[in-house]
């Protein structure tokens, strides 16, 4: 976006040579379990058109909540949680790794989202009311095998807690900036948070960072 803060773009390059790293030491990883090397791919490149700057505001601030907020909060989450349950120290330190790095691309997500509203004004904020008042969809990973959460891999009730967590813990802080209207926590959550091993201990620390916040 042209004239954000020069500390905002650097803070986005760094997120990106973090992702380049994950790939890096996954592709490490799966090439000891197979046994044969594995070379990771770029994602293909999209180009979109520009957009007059209000237009553009509201898409930084949608795109910042739901793909960084959201996704980088939940996958910071979900590596906690796996990084609990791995018992194989590579599969566990790197979930480690990329819980710590997803959780500061998440909160340069609340940085741009806080910039791009202040420039956006009232049609931003209103965008993003109605895309955060949209309940979390069935979280659509598969449930693992059992047995591979030694290795790092969720099942399909630990991911749901994970996703459902951050969803609780993100929606709280646009409370505090006044995007939502105050209301009580997720009954789903702490229904489904007492089944899953891990994921109680990983729902106090989310809500006590945000209380401090």
């Amino acid at each position: 976006m042209q004239s954000a803060p020069p500390s905002l773009v650097r803070r986005a390059l760094a997120a990106a040579n973090d992702e380049r790293e994950h790939a890096r030491l996954c592709a490490r990883l799966a090439a000891r379990y197979l046994g044969r090397p594995v070379q990771p791919e770029a994602p293909r490149a999209v180009l979109r058109r520009s957009l007059p700057l209000a237009e553009g505001l509201e898409r930084l601030a949608l795109e910042s909540w739901l793909d960084g907020c959201l996704a980088e909060g939940i996958a910071s989450q979900r590596a906690l949680v796996a990084a609990e349950h791995a018992s194989d120290r590579e599969a566990r330190q790197l979930q480690q790794q990329i819980a710590v790095d997803e959780r500061r691309h998440a909160e340069l997500a609340w940085s741009i989202l806080d910039w791009s509203l202040a420039r956006g004004g009232q049609t931003a904020r209103n965008a993003l009311r109605a895309a955060a008042d949209v309940e979390l969809a069935q979280v659509p990973e598969a449930e693992a095998p059992c047995g591979l959460e030694r290795l790092g891999r969720l099942g399909q009730p630990a991911l749901t807690v994970a996703a459902r967590t951050q969803l609780d813990a993100s929606r709280a802080r646009l409370r505090e900036r006044g995007i939502l209207p105050a209301r009580v926590a997720s009954a789903a959550c702490c229904a489904a948070t007492s089944q899953v091993p891990g994921a109680r201990a990983a729902t106090k620390r989310s809500t006590s960072a945000v209380r401090k916040r």
